[in-house]
């Protein structure tokens, strides 16, 4: 059975889903999220069976990217492609665990136009980093960075206008490091649930790279974290050594892998 997120979620498919979270939330941590935040503005289609979730297709703004998550059974014909044509989905990305893509990929690559794919490591904290911070001085962005956040994530390549900009502020936990009176690096907790953060967003001024802001903001990320009672799970580019030796040095380890594919229609 096809279950969408408006028309036929209730109260016992909502109580499905946090099941399914709690079986597993560093795998589920963005569908808890959306229901426990951002119901409204979320869409998914699910395969339910037996009032158990077989599988969904997730639909939400991941760092600024639309992006899709399939997990478990689907079929692409049945929830995949109504979901997309829905959305009016032009240019996204779709996310897939690494061990079922091969069921999906050939659909997929038939249906849509493929421009690049590469695979993600999905990493989780097992310990508080030890990382200092050197002296720098590590913030809390909020409105009053407004000017200087749209200008640094112009600079990373997303045109981000003032109202979006500000929603950002306001929804996730954005901490920054300034220098010589600018905004040179970011970090976001776009997730903040009572298991789970994901952390992501990282981004360094090209002048102020191999300095070691973006590990500290990510430590300190991580720490905030572990202190709510929490662990913390980021996503990394599997080929990204310089980033996987860093995150491995301060605590985290690769929990499961998954292809990120980027669709242009």
């Amino acid at each position: 059975m096809s279950v969408t997120w408006h028309t036929d979620l209730d109260y016992k498919m909502i109580i499905s889903i946090m099941d399914l979270y709690h079986s597993d939330p560093t795998r589920h941590y963005e569908l808890a999220d959306k229901i426990l935040h951002n119901m409204y503005e979320t869409k998914a289609t699910f395969n339910v069976e037996d009032s158990r979730i077989r599988g969904y297709c997730l639909y939400y703004k991941l760092c600024d990217e639309p992006t899709i998550d399939i997990y478990g059974s689907i079929d692409i014909n049945e929830h995949l492609m109504p979901l997309i044509s829905d959305l009016g989905l032009r240019e996204f990305s779709i996310t897939i665990p690494e061990h079922i893509v091969h069921r999906y990929l050939g659909d997929i690559r038939r249906n849509l136009n493929v421009v690049s794919e590469k695979i993600l490591d999905k990493m989780v904290s097992t310990r508080l980093p030890e990382i200092d911070v050197g002296g720098y001085e590590v913030v809390k962005l909020e409105e009053r960075d407004i000017r200087e956040f749209i200008w640094i994530k112009r600079l990373s390549g997303v045109d981000c206008e003032e109202s979006e900009a500000l929603r950002q502020l306001n929804e996730y936990l954005y901490l920054g490091i300034y220098r010589d009176g600018k905004l040179v690096s970011i970090g976001a907790a776009y997730v903040r649930l009572p298991e789970i953060w994901a952390i992501g967003g990282l981004y360094t001024h090209p002048d102020y790279r191999n300095l070691g802001l973006g590990t500290i903001l990510s430590a300190e990320l991580t720490k905030r974290a572990w202190w709510s009672g929490a662990k913390a799970v980021l996503k990394v580019e599997e080929d990204n050594l310089p980033a996987l030796k860093i995150f491995t040095k301060t605590g985290y380890k690769v929990v499961e892998r998954e292809r990120h594919i980027k669709i242009r229609g």
